[in-house]
């Protein structure tokens, strides 16, 4: 479908989550989560989570998929969500316009969705959204485990009515990791759903260029922006940001294990990017762009491709 809004270059890049004395992504023990082998990492759903948050601090309705609360706060289920956004939900007829109603979402049209809702008969869609992240990884090299250690805490209430006490807990931190998350970015899944619309010049579910940049302006600040009190000091360090020209087909590859990142000089974070130079050398004719946003004050970075140009 020919239209001049639409995004047609594939993205590839990398999001670099910052987090001292921190706890970026606790497991339900309230620990920061780890493989096998000790490894810190995080998943795809905080680095999504964080961006929803981003995209929709300015309008409660403007993101989909997040917990909403009923009038007396308890949580609603799937169908409720919608008919909270959308009205009530029709029968089998209505699919095709519960789907052109979950892309009106921004989040749904950046990072996909499953709807299968409960009392709602042969409505099940599954969206394959074009935005795909990546589990991060911490690739500090010096603390792969991230140094993890405990805060007792105290509460200023009482567990049950007559303590003598009032409540002690504890908080788990990292004292310091820098979680990478890989993530690709491509526009043609939308196609599939895009084209079962009868009306094509109806172009709002679009990704269009003004959806680009508000996605990448969200992974260079949404975590940073997202200031609870357990993601206190976990911040945006560095995005890496690559756009293929508009006809190539060129899939790279994960660039986690390319990265490695220790301390630097004067307090400084030092990424090493050598690996993914040299990786991309052999794809330069399919690159259009390259960008990357850092805080040179706090982080060192060596061995960027040339292409990349001045940080921002």
């Amino acid at each position: 479908m020919a239209n001049k809004q639409l995004f047609n270059n594939r993205i590839y890049g990398v999001q670099i989550i910052k987090s001292k004395n921190s706890n970026y992504n606790a497991d339900f023990t309230g620990s920061p989560r780890t493989l096998p082998d000790g490894t810190v990492y995080s998943t795809d759903k905080v680095a999504k989570f964080n961006i929803r948050k981003y995209l929709g601090r300015n309008d409660e309705k403007a993101v989909f998929t997040k917990t909403t609360y009923t009038q007396d706060l308890k949580p609603m289920i799937l169908k409720d969500v919608y008919e909270h956004h959308f009205g009530a939900i029709k029968n089998a007829k209505g699919k095709l316009e519960a789907l052109k109603n979950l892309l009106s979402k921004i989040d749904v049209r950046l990072f996909g969705a499953t709807f299968a809702p409960k009392g709602a008969d042969n409505m099940n869609i599954s969206i394959h959204g074009p935005v795909q992240i990546s589990y991060g990884i911490n690739r500090f090299t010096e603390l792969p485990d991230s140094g993890m250690y405990t805060d007792q805490i105290g509460s200023p209430y009482a567990s049950k009515e007559g303590a003598d006490q009032t409540t002690l807990g504890s908080q788990i931190r990292s004292k310091e990791a820098h979680y990478v998350h890989h993530f690709s970015i491509n526009p043609k899944n939308l196609l599939n759903y895009i084209n079962q619309f009868q009306d094509n010049s109806d172009d709002f579910c679009l990704l269009s260029p003004d959806y680009i940049q508000l996605v990448k302006e969200a992974m260079a600040v949404a975590t940073t922006y997202y200031d609870s009190t357990s993601k206190k000091d976990s911040e945006n360090e560095f995005l890496l940001w690559i756009e293929l020209k508009k006809d190539s087909e060129k899939i790279l590859k994960n660039f986690t294990e390319l990265i490695d990142i220790a301390s630097g000089e004067n307090g400084k974070t030092l990424i090493n990017f050598e690996c993914i130079t040299s990786y991309l050398d052999n794809f330069s004719e399919d690159i259009a762009k390259m960008e990357v946003y850092y805080d040179k004050e706090f982080t060192e970075v060596k061995g960027l491709p040339q292409k990349c140009g001045e940080a921002k």
